[in-house]
C-alpha cells in the first residue's frame, strides 16, 4: 500500500484493477490523496450504507449529492406537534438566558433538522418555515418573528416539496400567532382578519 502514495504507481495499479474489474476500497481511497476526480466519484458511489450514514441530511458537491430521502427516508415536511404546546415555565431554564430544550424528542428532531440544513447552499421556503416553527416552540419569539418577517409566500409553481395550500395554512397561522406579540397597537388586525 505504501507504493500507492506515488501517483504514477497508483495510476498504473488503478488501471490494472479496472481492466480486471477488481475493486479494492483501500486502493480507491488513494484517489483522495491524488485528487483524481473520476476515481473519487467512483469511490464515493461505492461507499457502504454504514459509511454513508455518517453524512447527515443534505450534502451537495460536484463529487457527491445526498438528500434526506437517501438518509433513512427522513423528510421534514412532517411537522410534529409537541405536548404541552406552551412551555409552562415563567423563567428560562439554564444559564445566561440560554434556551434549553427539555423535550428529548423535540431536541433530537431539532438537532437533526439543523444538521440537515447546515449542508444546504440555500434554505427553501419550507426550511425557513420549519425553522420559524422550531424557534416558536422554544419560546424564541423575537428571533422567530425576525426571520418570519423576511419570508414571502412562494408562487404555486415554485414550491418543491409541499403543496401551496399546506404552506398557506401554516403561513397564515404564524401571521396570526405573531400578531399577538406585535399587533397590540393596531388592535391585532392581522390575527382578527385571518381568524
Amino acid at each position: 500500500m505504501w507504493l500507492l502514495l506515488e501517483k504514477p504507481f497508483w495510476t498504473k495499479a488503478i488501471k490494472i484493477l479496472r481492466d480486471r474489474e477488481i475493486y479494492i476500497a483501500e486502493v480507491w481511497r488513494f484517489s483522495l490523496l491524488h485528487t483524481d476526480v473520476e476515481t473519487i466519484k467512483e469511490y464515493l458511489r461505492r461507499l457502504s450504507t454504514q459509511e454513508l450514514t455518517q453524512i447527515k441530511g443534505h450534502f451537495q458537491s460536484s463529487l457527491f449529492t445526498r438528500t434526506p430521502e437517501d438518509s433513512n427516508g427522513y423528510i421534514f415536511s412532517k411537522m410534529l406537534e409537541y405536548n404541552p404546546m406552551i412551555n409552562s415555565r415563567a423563567h428560562k431554564v439554564g444559564k445566561d438566558n440560554q434556551c434549553n430544550i427539555l423535550n428529548k424528542t423535540f431536541r433530537q428532531t431539532y438537532d437533526l433538522f439543523l444538521q440537515t440544513v447546515a449542508y444546504k447552499k440555500s434554505l427553501s421556503f419550507e426550511d425557513k418555515m420549519i425553522y420559524v416553527y422550531y424557534l416558536q416552540l422554544q419560546d424564541r419569539i423575537p428571533e422567530a418573528i425576525r426571520i418570519f418577517n423576511q419570508l414571502e409566500l412562494p408562487e404555486a409553481h415554485n414550491t418543491e416539496t409541499m403543496d401551496l395550500s399546506t404552506l398557506q395554512v401554516q403561513y397564515d397561522y404564524l401571521c396570526a400567532y405573531f400578531d399577538f406579540f406585535t399587533g397590540s397597537e393596531d388592535g391585532y388586525k392581522v390575527a382578527r382578519r385571518i381568524v
